[in-house]
């Protein structure tokens, strides 16, 4: 019987201290997309129309090309202006994902071969098994 009163108490007791509010701040939208490809900005309009219209106040948008404004057309620029005033006419939010981690280590690793630390080695013999490489 204690035990029940307890639960019961415990129960009371987080509703009242643990109220919910009803109201999200937030209501964002996640996009990862290509900005570079037309289409994609077309579809990408008449989604957040709908998301406007449906109440969310933010789009969290993300594309790998974010990190590469030094080399990229045009069009993308002009596609991504044309995205971003959408969401000013909208009012909604625009959140970019700018720092994405593991994009930025493979442009970088791709974009320079060299990065190999070592001393140069020359007519060494070495053996090659199945999963290993090392000095004879």
């Amino acid at each position: 019987m204690f035990v029940r009163l307890m639960l019961i108490l415990i129960l009371i007791f987080g509703v009242l201290v643990c109220k919910v509010d009803a109201e999200l701040k937030h209501r964002w939208i996640y996009i990862q997309t290509n900005l570079l490809v037309d289409e994609n900005i077309d579809k990408l309009l008449k989604l957040i129309e709908r998301a406007s219209a449906s109440g969310y106040n933010g789009v969290v948008i993300a594309d790998s090309k974010f990190m590469r404004w030094d080399n990229l057309p045009n069009r993308y620029i002009e596609n991504a202006q044309k995205f971003r005033e959408a969401c000013r006419n909208l009012k909604l939010d625009f959140i970019p994902c700018v720092f994405p981690i593991l994009v930025i280590l493979m442009i970088f690793f791709l974009a320079t071969l060299n990065l190999i630390e070592g001393l140069p080695v020359k007519d060494a013999p070495i053996y090659c098994s199945k999963r290993k490489i090392g000095p004879i």
